[in-house]
């Protein structure tokens, strides 16, 4: 197995015009392992100043921000000349297989899904837009990359807004107008491919604009050739969506219109303003939207069983040792013959380390825990007692209802979903 400094390699999940993206493992000493997702630069970009800037761009931008949505950085370092950036490895389908299952299946994806989907992304742009960095100065940042691919439905319930390659902030545009044309094909706004006005976050708002309609109408809104993709970027009028699906609602229509307006100063001025119109649809539409209802939808498409693992199985659940005092059952503790085999001492050694606190040591008492207090209540949240003792609770003891974590923690690119950063000739 290929490694990167303390990081074990474990599958090349993506391939772009600048880097590889990796899952990899991270261990910490006898029982810390996690995966992480590794982006190295290729090692032919490493000697150029332009291609270094634009990778480091990127983890100082993430490391800047702070949104379940958005991947942590977690680290930056070197591969001999190659710089690469460590992520939070976010779990789940991506946004573009989801919508091909759906389209196999003739229908979108659910209003209430796609809505929820929609919401999340926008709250994760507004913080990214109005994020300030340690100075307190705007970012001013623009993400410019909205596709399908690069949006994960967590297992959770809640979304992932990945690959930030070719975000720009107030600073990149302040040096003048960027080379190139910055962005995918199908999933540029106006702006971005003709390059009328500059570009801020009111592109983003196009973006997702454009994700709302796909998600909802359950088809691409513009062809992902370059050709044709110019010709309706620039001169054809868009489709709305009860062109396609006469049943779609007029309100929805017109918000996801405004935001596909062609010129900026037409749009929501904010992805903040675009989330609460589609939240004052939603009320009035009475439709469910959040991560409850995302969860129970993506476990319906993409079952957990089904999810790749990358921890090793003996490793799942921590490297450490099961202490030898632990037992199968909690009857062993009071049915064995401890007198048989262990003196006084070691009696009451192991009933302190089992937090037996009412034992007697002179082997007529029986063992009996504290009778359960009631809860005690405090505005809305409830105090509860002290936990019983891990040693009285079964194998399987863990309290009825804890909340499954979830562990967070690995990506998962489309085949050839990377940056595109087009050049001019």
């Amino acid at each position: 197995m290929a490694s990167l400094d303390r990081y074990e390699l474990l599958e090349k999940i993506a391939t772009g015009g600048m880097a590889d993206v990796f899952v990899a493992l991270q261990r910490a000493g006898a029982s810390f392992i996690r995966t992480v997702v590794i982006k190295r630069l290729h090692a032919h970009l490493a000697e150029q100043p332009e291609a270094c800037a634009a990778f480091e761009s990127e983890g100082r931008i993430l490391a800047l921000l702070d949104h379940p949505a958005i991947p942590h950085a977690l680290d930056f370092g070197m591969d001999g000349d190659s710089p690469y950036l460590v992520m939070q490895h976010l779990n789940g389908p991506t946004l573009k297989s989801v919508s091909e299952i759906q389209l196999g299946r003739g229908r979108p994806i659910p209003l209430h899904v796609g809505l929820s989907v929609a919401l999340a992304l926008a709250d994760a742009l507004d913080h990214a837009h109005d994020r300030r960095d340690a100075h307190g100065r705007a970012v001013d940042l623009v993400h410019q990359d909205l596709t399908p691919s690069n949006i994960v439905l967590r297992p959770c319930g809640r979304v992932g807004l990945l690959d930030f390659g070719i975000a720009t902030t107030a600073r990149d545009r302040r040096g003048g107008p960027l080379s190139g044309v910055r962005g995918t094909t199908g999933y540029m706004s106006p702006e971005q491919f003709a390059r009328r006005h500059q570009v801020d976050r009111r592109a983003d708002v196009f973006l997702l604009g454009q994700l709302i309609w796909e998600i909802t109408v359950g088809r691409s809104l513009f062809p992902t050739e370059d050709l044709a993709f110019f010709e309706a970027i620039t001169r054809g009028p868009f489709p709305t969506p009860r062109s396609v699906l006469p049943e779609y609602p007029e309100v929805l229509e017109a918000i996801v219109m405004r935001a596909l307006a062609r010129e900026p100063d037409e749009r929501q001025s904010t992805a903040r303003e675009l989330r609460d119109d589609l939240l004052a649809f939603a009320r009035e539409a009475g439709l469910e939207l959040g991560e409850a209802p995302l969860r129970a939808y993506v476990e319906l498409i993409f079952p957990v069983a089904d999810a790749p693992r990358y921890l090793p199985e003996d490793e799942e659940h921590g490297t450490g040792e099961v202490p030898e005092l632990m037992l199968e059952d909690d009857d062993e503790i009071f049915t064995a013959d401890a007198s048989a085999s262990l003196s006084d001492r070691e009696r009451r050694e192991l009933l302190d380390e089992l937090d037996l606190f009412a034992a007697h040591l002179d082997g007529s008492a029986d063992v009996e825990s504290e009778p359960e207090q009631p809860s005690a209540v405090l505005g809305s949240s409830k105090v509860q007692p002290p936990p019983v003792p891990a040693a009285l609770r079964g194998p399987r003891g863990r309290p009825q209802g804890s909340p499954e974590e979830d562990s967070g923690v690995y990506m998962q690119l489309e085949p050839g979903a990377v940056d595109q950063v087009f050049r001019d000739d």
